[in-house]
């Protein structure tokens, strides 16, 4: 492969980069730069302003993906905050599969990063409840 080929790959690849976002890591990234950096024309070497401009986009990406998975901790803090606050409620479920689920929450959990509740020994997900209900208890 000839040197403007590389180039013109590795730049391809970092426009593809930029649009996939989340799905370049670190590692990705610093690839394709020293692969720019290997394969450049000695005769015009890369610009300082390219390189400090694909660092700047870098650093930019990085602190997008940090944000956020910051937001996605908190949703599911929130997430596992409002599935406690269920227990010893009554629910009412429509669970796939099983049909009609009702009963009172016993406790709640996370497992693969979703929420769940328990009611009878079943597992159902906070997008599957329909009615909640206090427990009026004689």
């Amino acid at each position: 492969m000839s040197d403007a080929a590389a180039i013109a790959g590795a730049s391809a690849a970092g426009s593809t980069a930029r649009s996939v976002g989340a799905q370049v890591s670190s590692d990705q990234f610093l690839k394709l730069l020293v692969a720019q950096l290997q394969h450049q024309d000695p005769l015009e070497p890369m610009k300082d302003e390219s390189f400090l401009a694909q660092l700047a986009q870098f650093q930019t990406l990085e602190s997008t993906m940090k944000s956020s998975k910051l937001q996605e901790e908190v949703l599911l803090a929130q997430q596992l905050a409002s599935a406690s606050a269920l227990i010893n409620k009554y629910i009412t479920a429509t669970i796939d599969g099983v049909g009609s689920l009702a009963g009172v929450v016993e406790k709640a959990i996370v497992r693969d990063g979703e929420v769940l509740v328990y009611v009878d020994g079943h597992e159902v997900k906070l997008d599957q409840i329909t009615e909640v209900q206090e427990v009026q208890w004689i």
